[in-house]
């Protein structure tokens, strides 16, 4: 999938690469995608405004069998 980003998603991603940023986001950034994923249904999170991709990791629990999704 060949996806060219626009204007402002280039302009929002050299934002994102300074330094002091990308570490305060690093720890802050899954948990708010979270958030979004869970308020839109699975549809929409924050690091698509930035062009990026996100991947959903399910497992399920050895003790419970219980499924768990982490953005």
């Amino acid at each position: 999938m060949n996806v060219n980003p626009n204007t402002l998603q280039k302009l929002i991603h050299r934002f994102l690469i300074l330094k002091p940023v990308s570490a305060f986001l690093a720890k802050v950034l899954h948990r708010a995608d979270a958030m979004l994923l869970h308020l839109t249904n699975d549809r929409h999170t924050f690091t698509e405004f930035a062009g990026l991709p996100i991947l959903q990791l399910t497992t399920i629990n050895v003790k419970t069998g219980r499924l768990h999704t982490s953005p």
